[in-house]
C-alpha cells in the first residue's frame, strides 16, 4: 500500500510467519529509503495502530536537531550479583526514561531480577 509519512513517499504491507506478524514500512528520504519493521505475536487492529502511529513520527530533522544529534552505542554487559535494572539504567547517562529503555532492550517486565553471569544490552556514550 502507497502512502505519505510527513510528506514523504512510503509504502507499507504485512508478512505472517509462524509466530509472528509484521508490519514493514519503506520511506524514502532524498536517495535513501528506511525500512521500519515492527514485530507482533499477539497481531491485531490496536496493534498495527501503534505500528502506523510509529510510522508516522519518521520526518527529517531540522538543522539544529541534526547538529544535536549523536549515535548511541550499545554495549554487551554481565550482571554481578544483586545487580538490578535500575543499577543498570543509572549507567546509561544521557537519555530520557533509561530504565524503560533498558527494559526494552532486553525484553524485561519491569521488576524483573537479573541474572548474575547473564549479559545484557545497554546504551554507552
Amino acid at each position: 500500500q502507497s502512502l505519505t509519512i510527513n510528506g514523504l513517499p512510503a509504502a507499507t504491507g504485512v508478512a505472517r510467519g509462524a509466530e509472528w506478524t509484521f508490519r514493514i514500512f519503506a520511506i524514502r528520504l532524498g536517495p535513501s529509503v528506511y525500512r521500519l519493521i515492527l514485530a507482533s505475536r499477539s497481531f491485531s487492529p490496536a496493534t498495527d495502530e501503534r505500528f502506523f502511529a510509529a510510522a508516522n513520527s519518521f520526518r527529517r530533522l531540522a538543522p539544529d536537531e541534526q547538529a544535536r544529534a549523536r549515535p548511541l552505542r550499545l554495549a554487551i554487559v554481565a550482571a554481578r550479583r544483586g545487580e538490578t535494572a535500575e543499577d543498570f539504567s543509572q549507567r546509561m547517562g544521557g537519555l530520557d526514561r533509561p530504565l524503560e529503555r533498558f527494559l526494552l532492550l532486553n525484553g524485561l517486565a519491569p521488576g524483573a531480577e537479573l541474572e548474575p553471569g547473564r549479559t545484557y544490552k545497554t546504551v554507552v556514550d
